[in-house]
């Protein structure tokens, strides 16, 4: 069960969505997945797990975007980030972070088809309050995203690889993460002792916090969780719950 604490959300969604333009002039989190804009399958997940206060790193003149998720789900308070001098998905991140007051933050990207449950089964796993653990990810084995982010595990399910190319692992990041407000705030300290430099990537933060101790960062894994970057995307993630409703809905 989800405890009483706090517990926010934050959604990466400034991205130029360039690879999906040849499929779709909207941009890429108000695309149609399963007859729903993308952005729509993180939203509800959160909504699920009981978060009713959601972050959004964008350009923070996008008002179609936060005009949509307004309308929508009138019940949950969206909270524009600017994103737009962010060079890349760990710059986004730490702006994200360096917005949130001190509370737990479940992140997650705007480009993601997931379960309803998926989130709410992650939060359920990491337990809190998570006593020593600082972190946790949702995992994937099902592989569909030309450029991935590999996961390797110990046998305790303890985070010990999170790496942007390189050798392929068994498991695949799955865009969604827990953190702790003891690991948010170190990485704002991290970020404001200039500790990253240049364009950060996601998993540049995350292994920082994987060296940083004490505390851990575990792993869970869902299956299937679908990264929508192109056309071929859609039309994978579309094909694949149609053909396995009874993997999709259990």
């Amino acid at each position: 069960m989800i405890s009483s604490e706090r517990l926010v959300g934050a959604i990466l969604a400034g991205g130029s969505g360039a690879r999906i333009r040849d499929f779709s002039t909207q941009q890429k989190p108000l695309v149609e997945v399963l007859g729903r804009p993308v952005i729509d399958h993180t939203v509800v997940g959160m909504a699920h797990a009981g978060i009713n206060e959601i972050s959004i790193g964008t350009n923070e003149l996008n008002v179609e975007l936060l005009r949509h998720l307004q309308a929508t789900f009138p019940g949950i308070e969206f909270i524009p980030v600017s994103t737009d001098n962010c060079s890349g998905t760990g710059n986004a991140l730490l702006a994200i972070l360096d917005s949130i007051s001190e509370s737990d933050v479940c992140i997650g990207t705007a480009d993601t088809v997931i379960r309803l449950d998926a989130i709410k089964r992650m939060i359920d796993a990491v337990g809190r309050p998570a006593v020593g653990r600082i972190g946790h990810v949702l995992a994937t084995r099902f592989i569909a995203d030309e450029d991935p982010i590999w996961i390797e595990t110990s046998p305790d399910w303890r985070l010990t690889r999170f790496s942007k190319g390189g050798k392929p692992a068994g498991l695949v990041f799955a865009n969604i993460r827990w953190l702790s407000r003891e690991a948010a705030s170190r990485v704002r300290a991290a970020a404001t002792s200039e500790l990253f430099t240049g364009e950060i990537r996601a998993s540049v933060v995350m292994r920082f916090l994987m060296d940083s101790s004490p505390g851990a960062i575990t792993c869970s894994v869902e299956d299937p969780v679908f990264d929508i970057d192109r056309g071929i995307d859609v039309k994978v993630a579309e094909e694949w719950i149609r053909d396995h409703p009874e993997k999709w809905n259990r």
